[in-house]
């Protein structure tokens, strides 16, 4: 049986139900109910959109009516952003990047103490599927400066 529903987009949790007349086939049955079911929505895992239930014919009555719910949630992921401090000037930096991971291009994560010749590398908090940009802005006090070679004055990065 189908019970086909309105579409639902990507990232988007909904409560659907469906009646059904159901006749056990001894012993039991496996019920199984997909959201997405011809996979028309792009998700980074086609796996999980569907739910099986065994029903026991002797622990239920012969006719049953149910309801399921199916959803598809997105899982955030962790950005690791790693820039190199290259300064003529000073021997320490203070470092700011910036994103739009949480809705507005702000500052995300700062350092007074980035040492000349400095790698630094900064992992994100929890970050939903989505396009997003960044950039890193240093300063010696008197200089202030974005990172070198950033199209459009920002990078792009996509998590999936």
């Amino acid at each position: 049986m189908e019970a086909p529903v309105s579409a639902i987009s990507s990232g988007v949790t909904r409560d659907e139900s469906f009646g059904h007349v159901w006749t056990c086939s001894d012993p039991e049955d496996i019920v199984t109910v997909c959201a997405d079911s011809g996979h028309t929505i792009p998700e980074s895992d086609e796996t999980n959109n569907c739910r099986d239930e065994t029903w026991d014919c002797h622990a239920t009555t012969t006719t049953t009516t149910t309801t399921t719910t199916t959803s598809t949630v997105p899982v955030p992921k962790r950005v690791t952003f790693k820039y190199t401090v290259k300064g003529k000037e000073s021997d320490k930096f203070h470092c700011t990047i910036y994103s739009n991971y949480s809705g507005d291009y702000l500052p995300v994560y700062s350092r007074d103490d980035v040492k000349n010749g400095e790698t630094v590398h900064f992992t994100s908090l929890p970050i939903l599927p989505g396009v997003y940009r960044w950039n890193v802005n240093c300063s010696d006090g008197k200089f202030s400066a974005l990172a070198e070679n950033a199209p459009r004055g920002y990078w792009i990065y996509r998590i999936k």
